[in-house]
């Protein structure tokens, strides 16, 4: 994840890390962790809004973190039986993103899921296990082949674990397609317009503009505009006049108010970013939506604005570091669906976790990683 994202190199990547974790001397395996925070280095430049001292000095702790799996899968990964050692891997990469967006003031940034933003139908999966059965799915491809490559590719050797990986693979790519195919929302559909610009009376011009024109929900981006205590009474009730007289849902986006619930069907996201973070922070929010089965509009100052359905598909995009206070408007679905990741929460996050000690003592490889 990051500036220069190549999905099917976060596919490919621990296929080659992992080989050298696993045979490279105890005294070498730093060198993964600095070859990961060089790889940040890069990726994240200009993101971090941080003198560069702390952007370099935060380098190598981050990539010696990324490299925890995989020195969690060099000590495991002997002690585990054929073809079960394979998921230590994953398990310990899908729970270690988990816990660092549990416990990061920064949230999910770097999760590997978000790598494959823009391929439909394995997003869908988050739709059952959450962001990190892309994970999951992603760098077990990693331990599957060093599996083999131990077994000298050997076909009848591999056969049956072959098997296994290519089949979970294919169901999961053939059942977010029959998702994207199939599911269609049932209900209508409702114009939102997302308003970008500056001052309050110019957001509510706009916002009168968008309802004539037939919006039903207007919304302001995040910190709009700036109003002191004392006139934010009557911002709010010009707000609530002309919202009743056009006969429409006005979000007002000050910057002193949020609001959240359960079991949305819309969820209305202003945002203000900057430009070194244009589209990456717009596109995480995507995976929220497929999540939790919600409808998401993002409207956003000073980058990607996006709205889409509950499968993360794009209904309209604008880009306000390309030209400023687009306005964003579409026709969204105005009912969500119920998700099992809604139900269940991070559930299989925390299994990746628990699982990866009784993998490990599930027995002993029957054969020895090559020095």
């Amino acid at each position: 994840m990051g500036r220069d994202t190549v999905p099917i190199a976060a596919w490919i990547a621990p296929v080659f890390l992992l080989r050298f974790s696993r045979t490279a001397p105890r005294r070498y395996l730093a060198l993964g962790g600095l070859a990961l925070g060089l790889a940040w280095l890069f990726q994240f430049r200009g993101m971090m809004p941080a003198p560069n001292w702390i952007v370099l000095a935060s380098a190598l702790p981050t990539g010696l973190l990324g490299f925890l799996p995989y020195a969690v899968d060099r000590w495991l990964h002997p002690r585990a039986a054929g073809f079960t050692s394979t998921l230590i891997f994953p398990c310990a990469m899908a729970g270690w993103g988990f816990l660092m967006g549990l416990f990061s003031p920064y949230g999910s940034w770097c999760s590997y899921g978000y790598s494959q933003y823009g391929n439909l139908p394995l997003m869908q999966v988050s739709a059952v296990t959450g962001l990190y059965g892309i994970s999951f799915l992603v760098t077990w491809l990693g331990s599957a082949a060093n599996w083999a490559w131990e077994h000298g590719f050997d076909w009848r050797r591999i056969r049956r674990g072959a098997v296994i990986f290519l089949g979970v693979q294919a169901i999961v790519c053939l059942g977010g397609n029959a998702r994207l195919l199939l599911d269609r929302p049932q209900a209508g559909y409702a114009r939102v317009a997302g308003i970008a610009g500056e001052g309050s009376n110019r957001l509510l011009a706009r916002s009168e503009i968008e309802a004539k024109a037939g919006a039903q929900l207007v919304f302001w981006r995040e910190g709009a505009t700036d109003v002191s205590r004392s006139d934010e009474p009557a911002l709010i009730q010009k707000g609530a006049d002309l919202a009743r007289r056009n006969h429409i849902f006005l979000g007002m986006a000050l910057i002193s108010n949020e609001a959240g619930q359960d079991h949305a069907d819309l969820v209305i996201a202003p945002a203000n970013d900057w430009e070194a973070i244009d589209p990456w922070h717009t596109q995480m929010a995507v995976f929220r939506a497929v999540e939790n089965g919600f409808n998401l509009v993002r409207d956003v100052g000073h980058g990607r604005s996006i709205a889409t359905d509950y499968m993360g598909r794009s209904l309209a995009e604008t880009d306000n570091v390309i030209k400023a206070n687009q306005t964003i408007v579409a026709y969204v679905p105005t009912h969500g669906v119920r998700t099992i990741y809604g139900a269940i929460g991070d559930l299989f996050a925390w299994i990746c976790i628990g699982a990866i000690v009784p993998l490990a003592l599930s027995g002993r490889s029957a054969v020895k990683p090559p020095v």
